[in-house]
């Protein structure tokens, strides 16, 4: 109980709060089994907690993009409580915007970018269980339970407990792919001790485990330690997701005419880090036509396709325009809120760290392709198949001919 209630403070002093009332919580240490009513928990908090964590977010001090970019999540504060609260668990993780900045962190990890180097702050409960194991393995896995691609560092950890009764370790990750779920899992190994008193027993023990109980007559007894492997996860999942679309196509296309166009999802480290796992169809997408001159969406253009990004690359698909544009045009893509890749961390990270940046490609000329007869000559005459004096001329020209040829219908 006592453990509970300090742990209980933690939360609240992380965030210079105070939390007043009694909560009604019982710990059955046999069991492990916690109950308690976390709701009554939060209503403790009440709006000093949001209002101090919305002060904390905004503050310019601590304005990095891993913490800039949290969103106040309900759900993952109310994790953290049920965490602190559960005897049985020993280790969580959250993002921090810096090695240098272990003690200030959202109740989450925020979406993370393929191929970009990012920070989780491990902490370790100090109680007697947690206090008492070894050959801890920190990973990464996926939704199924596999290890995912990645690589690791530790950094600098902290021996000492902290006032607020955990032991901190940062550590530098780097995801290799796209991943939609994932989740931080440690495997470790924690003691088990057992009390025996038998003369059997006794002569089969090691010396130092051996000790006498006096309980009006002398009994023989030993401690018997053994060591059991023990996985948990960390309260929050997050994404990885690609950082950005890269698009190119055609520099001119006919009205009518497939346009080329190629689509990829890619990391950090540039045009050859596809996003291998990333799959899109579509109608998951916004898919728009910007004025190359204005930059605005030209609504005037109507831009037919359809398309479907497989493995991080444009699949089928087939794009063209059935109308000309005033200007020279770009194709933007970008992602639809509620379809995005990263849908898991909705809750926590807000939308400009969440969605992938959009992609726009070069500019495109859209031609008219009626207009390909003014090649024939000049003015609307020669642009009219019934005047028979412009045909025969252009009959004629031999140089005429091998230009209608190569024109693109």
């Amino acid at each position: 109980m006592k453990r509970f209630m300090l742990s209980l403070s933690v939360v609240a002093s992380l965030y210079g709060l105070s939390i007043s009332g009694t909560v009604s919580t019982t710990v059955d240490t046999t069991t492990n089994v916690v109950s308690n009513t976390v709701s009554n928990i939060v209503n403790n908090v009440g709006s000093t907690f949001l209002k101090s964590t919305n002060d904390f977010f905004g503050d310019s001090k601590y304005s990095n993009v891993s913490i800039n970019e949290a969103k106040l999540s309900n759900k993952d504060m109310q994790k953290e409580v049920e965490f602190f609260a559960d005897p049985s668990r020993c280790f969580n993780a959250f993002s921090i915007p810096d090695p240098s900045n272990l003690s200030f962190s959202p109740f989450s990890i925020l979406t993370q970018i393929q191929n970009s180097n990012f920070y989780l702050k491990i902490i370790r409960k100090h109680t007697p269980v947690c206090s008492e194991i070894s050959d801890v393995n920190v990973t990464l896995i996926d939704e199924n339970g596999n290890k995912i691609d990645y690589t690791k560092s530790s950094l600098n950890p902290i021996t000492e407990p902290s006032d607020y009764g955990y032991f901190v370790m940062p550590i530098q990750f780097n995801v290799h792919n796209a991943y939609r779920d994932v989740f931080v899992h440690f495997s470790y190994k924690i003691k088990n001790r057992e009390v025996g008193c038998s003369s059997s027993a006794y002569v089969n023990a090691s010396t130092d485990d051996k000790f006498t109980v006096n309980v009006g007559a002398s009994a023989k007894c030993y401690l018997k330690t053994t060591a059991y492997t023990k996985e948990e996860n960390a309260t929050d999942d997050f994404a990885v997701r690609p950082k950005q679309f890269n698009i190119s196509a055609d520099s001119s296309v006919f009205v009518g005419k497939p346009l080329n166009i190629d689509i990829t999802a890619i990391g950090a480290n540039g045009n050859n880090d596809i996003s291998t796992n990333y799959n899109a169809d579509d109608v998951d997408l916004n898919t728009e036509v910007i004025d190359s001159n204005t930059g605005l969406v030209d609504n005037t253009t109507n831009l037919s396709y359809f398309y479907n990004i497989k493995n991080g690359k444009i699949d089928r698909y087939r794009f063209f325009f059935t109308k000309p544009t005033k200007n020279d045009v770009k194709i933007k893509i970008s992602e639809k809120l509620g379809k995005e890749w990263a849908i898991v961390d909705a809750d926590d990270t807000k939308d400009s760290r969440r969605l992938i940046t959009p992609g726009e490609s070069n500019s495109i000329k859209v031609l008219e392709t009626s207009k390909n007869w003014a090649g024939a000559g000049t003015g609307e005459k020669a642009n009219n198949p019934k005047n028979k004096t412009i045909q025969s001329t252009i009959r004629s020209n031999t140089n005429q001919n091998l230009r209608f040829n190569k024109m693109n219908w």
